[in-house]
Order: C-alpha cells, then structure tokens, then sequence
C-alpha cells in the first residue's frame, strides 16, 4: 500500500509540472504571435513608404533631420560693465548644430565683435569659421589637419590653412598662409607651439608658443612668445610686432595670491599685484605697474544668495597726476546646463 501511494504522489507531481511548462510554453508562444503581427505591421508600414515617390521620401528625411537636430544651445555668457563709463564686454558660448561656438563683443566700439564656429576636436579634420561683421570681414575659414592621427605620424604637428583674401573665391592670387601647431608635454612643462610657414625665410621669429610649469613651492610660470605674424592677424596691422611675456603666480597661505607679469608689449611694462580673500565674499588686491609709475588698490564683493553670481568691484589707480576717481566694475557669468555633445 505505501508504494502505491508513494507512486500516485511523484505521478501527480509529474502532472503539474508538466501543466506548468505548456503554460509557459504557451504564453511564449503567444508572445512571439504578437511580436509577429507588430513585425508584419512594421513591414507593410515600410513596404508603403518605400512605394512613395523619391522626392516626398527626400522631404520627410529632412524635416525629421530638421526635428532630431538641435541647431542652437546657450551655454554661457560672461557679462563685464564698467559703470562709469557705460561700456561693457560680453563673451558668449554655445552650440551651434551641436558644434561648439562663441560671440565676443564690446559696447560701445562694436567694431571688434567677433563669431566663431569650429568643429567638433574628435575628428582629424577641423573647420573653424570666423565673422566679423562689423569690419566686413563677413566670413574667413581656417581648416585644420591634425596629422597624426591623418597618416599616424608620431608626435605629428596640425596644419592649419586660412585662405585669403577669400576661402570661396580660390585662384592664383590665393594665400594660404599655413602654420605647423603642437601641443606637448615635457617634463612638468606644457607647451603649445605654432611655426608660421613663409617661403622666403625660416627663422625663430615666425615661432609662437606658450609654456606652463608649476612648482610646488615657487608656484605657477608662464612664458609666451608672440610673433608678429599672429598679431598682423589679430590687429589687421601690418607693421604689428611681436613680443615676449613671462607670468607668475602663487598661491600662499591665508587666502593670498601673489602674482607677476613683464611683457615686452607696447614698450614693455612690469606689473606685481597681492591678493587677499577675506571670505567667500569679500577679496582685496593691491597692485603696481612700474613703467607706467601707477599703483592701484581694488575691493570686490562677491553676491552668494540674493544676487548670485554677480560680483561688483571697485578700483582706484594713483599716479604721478593723483588720485584717480574710483571705477566700478559688474561682473556676471550665466552658465546653462546642456547635455554632452
């Protein structure tokens, strides 16, 4: 008797595991009908779009190019207004077709405002556009060539070409105006390097370049060499030189920042200024310029709470004439959140 009841016992068992996996079975099997249906609805959907004509196709492409595509993001302004002379300096950044771009402009002398596009840095082949609408210089493009990774060249440098008078209207008369650029590190020290190719000459002064080091303890040096083949471009002036400009900064104990600057720039000049924080709010600064035989002390206020992110900042400059009547300074930067692009 007990074996018999024992055999009913694993028989029944049998059964309902067996019930169970029919009912698994069945509901995949219904699953994958449904998944069927909405794959053979898919495909009519398809079938009837490609029956359409080429152009209707060529229009819907692009509007839904036109909807997935975000063609404008801000993503900061950096406002500078001195007060007492109604002028201000605004820098603008922001995604153009998800390419990122920037507005630089003065007011009142709108002469200087410029635009510029460049490129995604991932590709190999970079195009910066630049606008100066005001000078009409409504268009010039620069085209970079990052070697290395073009024809894996070790350690190769860029190419970068700006044709001129005009990158639209290419002829004999066209100037390419190319420069090799690298950037590097050796050692502790960083540099970034631009040659300016000319045809007729090869020297050190068509050489640009900017290396950054910082010690531990004497803190941070920066020495920059600026020919005069890129300042020809920045000021449109031919008989534009270059110059030489060693800076200096350190950060010391107590809040304080110390810093240096020489430059051989406009006659030269040597300028040393002490900063101070006080508090998350409050900084003071001290500061000289012994050519220009000025000294110059400024406070500045930083709002937290009420007016986050806006600072004001007075300053007054003595020289050999007096005292000077204090400039009030209003600084902002608007920062906009924005997705990895």
């Amino acid at each position: 008797m007990f074996s018999k009841r024992g055999g009913q016992q694993s028989t029944s068992s049998s059964e309902d595991l067996l019930r169970t996996q029919i009912r698994a079975q069945a509901r995949e099997i219904a699953s994958l009908q449904r998944g069927l249906v909405e794959l053979r609805r898919e495909n009519a959907k398809l079938s009837d779009m490609d029956k359409r004509p080429l152009m209707e196709k060529f229009k819907d492409n692009v509007k839904q190019l036109g909807r997935d595509t975000e063609w404008f993001k801000l993503t900061k302004i950096d406002e500078e207004i001195t007060v007492n002379t109604y002028r201000s300096k605004t820098d603008a950044k922001f995604n153009l077709i998800k390419q990122p771009a920037t507005v630089s402009a003065t007011f009142p002398e709108l002469q200087n405002a410029k635009i510029t596009v460049e490129t995604s840095s991932a590709l190999p082949v970079r195009i910066e556009l630049n606008s100066q609408p005001f000078r009409r210089e409504i268009l010039s493009v620069k085209a970079k060539f990052d070697l290395e990774r073009l024809f894996n060249l070790n350690n190769g440098p860029t190419l970068v070409v700006q044709p001129t008078p005009s990158a639209f209207e290419l002829n004999r008369e066209t100037k390419w105006n190319p420069t090799l650029e690298k950037e590097m590190a050796i050692d502790n020290v960083h540099v970034v390097g631009k040659y300016t190719i000319v045809n007729d000459s090869v020297s050190l002064d068509h050489v640009d370049f900017e290396a950054t080091t910082t010690h531990k303890d004497y803190g941070q040096f920066r020495l920059k060499k600026v020919s005069h083949h890129t300042m020809m471009e920045e000021t449109k002036d031919v008989d534009a030189d270059g110059y030489w400009q060693l800076k200096w900064k350190m950060m010391g104990k107590h809040g304080i920042t110390l810093t240096g600057d020489a430059t051989t720039k406009d006659a030269g000049e040597v300028e040393a200024r002490v900063k101070k924080h006080f508090s998350k709010r409050i900084h003071v600064s001290v500061g000289g310029k012994a050519m220009a035989q000025e000294v110059d002390a400024t406070i500045g206020y930083q709002f937290i709470d009420e007016l986050a992110g806006w600072e004001v900042i007075a300053k007054s400059v003595a020289t050999r004439d007096g005292v000077q009547n204090p400039e009030f300074l209003l600084n902002h930067a608007w920062e906009f959140k924005t997705e990895n692009v």
